[in-house]
């Protein structure tokens, strides 16, 4: 809709559904990395440490929704096979997914709570260590975009900021505000993140509902990415990317 279609964008994501239907909407010639379920504080644990990183072949017999085993070997392997010119993020697994880890081993994986069965067998192999803690997220962040920095000098970072006006739960309404106010923060210290929020006016739910995900709070319809992919393309250091 908006891009040369021949464009080629190499880049690193940490991105759920809002990032996947705002590269759509940005065009098709691009080629991201992607890690869904690299939650910012595992991300730098394992950078630091690739010994703690997840071992999908020992959690794929403890899933309850079989998709899910993609996003664990998205966790094993972090960094790309080459340079990337953007870092595309969104929210959704800040927000949202958990921290479990090997009690004998100390090895690490994120997921959603429910990607699981909770099983006697897994819970006695794993513990779970929750959500990210919003205590540290500013902390957290600025790790995070410092690590990229180093790693990659000046490449953009964009992180988009899943809606939270469809959902009616305290606890994220909460989490996803103290999201956006420390990548706000970081946005001060960090010249090379674009953060983006988008209007509650334009947000309403899918134009088609997936069966068993009508209540789902974080499918949007289409005018949703639209904005976005306009919003991003209103930047000019991130417009000539495409």
């Amino acid at each position: 809709m908006f891009l040369n279609r021949f464009t080629r964008l190499r880049g690193l994501g940490r991105y759920a559904c809002l990032g996947s239907g705002v590269l759509k909407e940005l065009g098709r010639g691009s080629k991201f990395h992607n890690l869904q379920k690299g939650r910012s504080d595992y991300l730098i644990r394992v950078l630091e440490d690739p010994a703690i990183g997840c071992q999908p072949a020992r959690v794929v017999s403890h899933l309850a929704r079989d998709y899910i085993a993609a996003t664990l070997e998205q966790q094993a392997v972090l960094c790309p096979d080459f340079v990337p010119k953007l870092v595309l993020l969104d929210s959704f697994s800040d927000l949202t997914d958990q921290l479990f880890r090997h009690k004998s081993e100390g090895w690490e994986f994120c997921c959603n709570y429910h990607d699981l069965q909770h099983s006697e067998s897994f819970n006695s192999e794993f513990e779970c260590l929750g959500l990210l803690d919003l205590a540290q997220l500013e902390v957290q962040y600025s790790r995070l975009l410092q690590t990229i920095e180093t790693q990659w000098p000046g490449i953009p970072v964009i992180y988009l900021h899943f809606p939270d006006v469809l959902e009616v739960r305290g606890k994220f309404l909460e989490r996803a505000r103290l999201i956006r106010e420390a990548v706000a923060r970081c946005a001060l210290k960090y010249i090379n993140i674009y953060s983006f929020v988008v209007s509650d006016q334009i947000v309403q739910r899918a134009e088609v509902l997936e069966p068993g995900l009508e209540d789902f709070p974080y499918h949007y319809n289409h005018a949703t990415y639209v904005e976005f992919a306009k919003l991003i393309l209103a930047q000019p250091v991130l417009r000539k990317l495409f």
